[in-house]
């Protein structure tokens, strides 16, 4: 009887040491997943902040349009360029 305890003591702490050891392999392995999606997040967080600061960053461009103050624009709201130009031929 004290020899089956013993054994039933040697069988649950084998147990318990394969258990613990399997913890700690998932562990490591939870941990390397955990480094990587941390540098994806981090390359994705730089990407977004890029994307954000060309859209709503400044602009070094100038409108086309604009014109220097007391300069007339030559594309005011002239109702003859709101009309296609008539060439003579209709088709």
């Amino acid at each position: 009887m004290v020899n089956d305890v013993a054994n039933a003591s040697s069988t649950n702490e084998n147990k318990t040491k394969k258990l613990i050891r399997l913890l700690e392999e998932q562990l490591a392995h939870s941990n390397q997943q955990n480094k990587e999606l941390s540098k994806q997040i981090e390359a994705l967080t730089e990407q977004v902040r890029h994307l954000t600061k060309l859209l709503y960053g400044s602009k070094t461009e100038k409108s086309k349009y604009n014109t220097p103050d007391g300069q007339v624009s030559l594309f005011e709201d002239d109702p003859a360029f709101n009309e296609p130009e008539h060439t003579g031929e209709q088709s």
